[in-house]
């Protein structure tokens, strides 16, 4: 579960582990409501929900709070200028925090991109409204996103965001939003139409 840009293997859980032997328990996670899992898209269009890339996808947890106690992350590494968590696990733990906003941002469809022979993953596609966007997620102040300008070049969406610890920002169709902006995104895409 704190595997950052990594899809769900079985082998990983247990060596020659298969699908067929953690079915029900991943799906009583599922229904229980501790894990979200979000599925591969590898062409996405409308209805988002019609591009269910069921073989491949990634688990996250309910929340980041989980996944940090889960992690066995004591709460004052967070306090601690530098610590590891911060270079080593940041990537999931912002992934995790963006999802979890998502969540609650209208129920709206999401799913993850990537190509089936790997190589190029964007971290979040939304339905919103009419239109698919993609959402990239950076830790840092760091922005560049090769995977993210491969998926725009390719799919030419209306409009793309990546959520930074950068202050808000647009360019020509890509919105930089603050990762404490995250949960507004409908009201800043619904602002800049009207």
């Amino acid at each position: 579960l704190a595997k950052e840009k990594k899809k769900f293997v079985y082998k990983e859980i247990k060596k020659g582990g298969r699908a067929s032997e953690f079915e029900d328990a991943l799906n009583w996670l599922l229904n229980c409501g501790l894990v979200y899992k979000i599925a591969r898209t590898t062409l996405p269009k409308i209805p988002l929900n019609s591009c269910d890339g069921r073989e491949a996808f990634k688990l996250y947890m309910l929340d980041t709070g989980l996944l940090s106690a889960k992690a066995n992350i004591d709460l004052k590494t967070f306090f601690e200028p530098g610590a590891a968590v911060f270079s080593d696990f940041q990537g999931a733990l912002t992934e995790q925090y963006v999802l979890q906003e998502l969540q609650v941002s209208g129920g709206l469809p999401v799913f993850y991109w990537g190509r089936a022979n790997g190589g190029a993953e964007v971290d979040f596609i939304i339905q919103f409204e009419n239109e698919i966007i993609p959402l990239e997620v950076k830790a840092a102040l760091r922005t560049k996103a090769k995977s993210l300008k491969e998926y725009i070049k390719q799919y030419q969406p209306a409009r793309a965001l990546r959520v930074s610890l950068k202050n808000y920002g647009r360019g020509q169709n890509l919105y930089s939003i603050p990762l404490y902006l995250i949960s507004s995104f409908p009201d800043i895409l619904k602002r800049d139409v009207s």
